[in-house]
């Protein structure tokens, strides 16, 4: 099967890297670089399990480079997923205003109806492929240690399934307490969309320094704003779980998770970001 995910542990050896397999030491290679050796660790898990898209975990997170130190202090994560469910984002009542005629997305406020998905996730951690906005499902466990460790009972509303099912799953539906921004002068021209018609707005910002590994960015000054370890942060389009390393290291230990994914965000001073990024203005047919 493609594109699981793989626990993975790395450490530093003279001449370059080591990683490995958790719980698999035999699968290990070395490399010059962490990049090389990711390569070559891609390679391994293709020719032992036959997955050529294989997705790593790495507890703990890989190194980041001398010069890029000062982007991620604090040092923080949010949630990604290797699992979705295709199915339509259409259900009636879910937002107080209804459906985008351009994109699709849903408008408003998310209601109180609870949405029905129409298979069970296979990970503790999934999405709804191509939803507008972006919607984020974690298992009865994530959302138990995500409520211990700050995030409050609101942020998330319990689902339905239309098929038989003793796994119980919650829908992220806070809305953002800090906002994604984009990156002044990057390399390249920030990627992403902006529906024509209501607005709803996805960046995909590059920045020279950390590409191409990250793509979420805050503004350092923004996170005065938040007072816990553990916020909801994102944009229109987007609904993140954002954290602190030490919040995430503790998520990793957990036993029994099943593709759990993070993703390092990276901080940066008000004169680096840009608030309100230009991005393609898409009309409708162009989704």
């Amino acid at each position: 099967m493609e594109n699981q995910t793989y626990p993975c542990r790395w450490k530093r050896i003279k001449g370059g890297f080591q990683l490995s397999l958790r719980g698999r030491p035999r699968l290990a290679v070395i490399g010059k670089t962490f990049e090389e050796a990711e390569d070559d660790l891609h390679g391994l898990v293709c020719g032992e399990f036959g997955d050529g898209e294989s997705v790593f975990e790495f507890d703990p997170p890989p190194p980041v480079a001398t010069n890029t130190k000062s982007c991620f202090e604090p040092e923080m994560f949010v949630f990604s997923a290797n699992d979705y469910l295709r199915q339509k984002n259409d259900e009636i009542g879910l937002y107080s205003k209804g459906y985008c005629g351009c994109c699709g997305g849903g408008l408003g406020r998310r209601t109180k109806k609870v949405r029905t998905l129409v298979s069970v996730p296979k990970c503790d951690v999934s999405f709804i492929w191509s939803a507008k906005p972006q919607v984020f499902f974690f298992s009865k466990r994530v959302v138990a240690f995500l409520r211990r460790v700050g995030l409050g009972d609101a942020a998330f509303r319990e689902v339905g399934f239309a098929v038989k099912t003793s796994h119980r799953f919650f829908e992220l539906v806070a809305e953002p307490e800090i906002k994604f921004v984009g990156v002044k002068r990057p390399p390249r021209r920030t990627g992403g969309w902006e529906c024509a018609m209501c607005g709803m707005k996805w960046i995909h910002p590059f920045h020279g320094a950390v590409a191409p590994s990250v793509f979420n960015f805050l503004a350092r000054p923004d996170l005065s704003k938040v007072s816990k370890n553990v916020f909801v942060t994102g944009s229109s389009y987007e609904r993140d779980i954002c954290m602190t390393a030490a919040i995430a290291a503790r998520l990793r230990q957990l036993s029994g998770l099943k593709g759990i994914l993070t993703s390092r965000v990276a901080v940066l001073d008000e004169h680096e970001v840009d608030r309100n990024p230009k991005v393609q203005i898409v009309k409708k047919g162009g989704f």
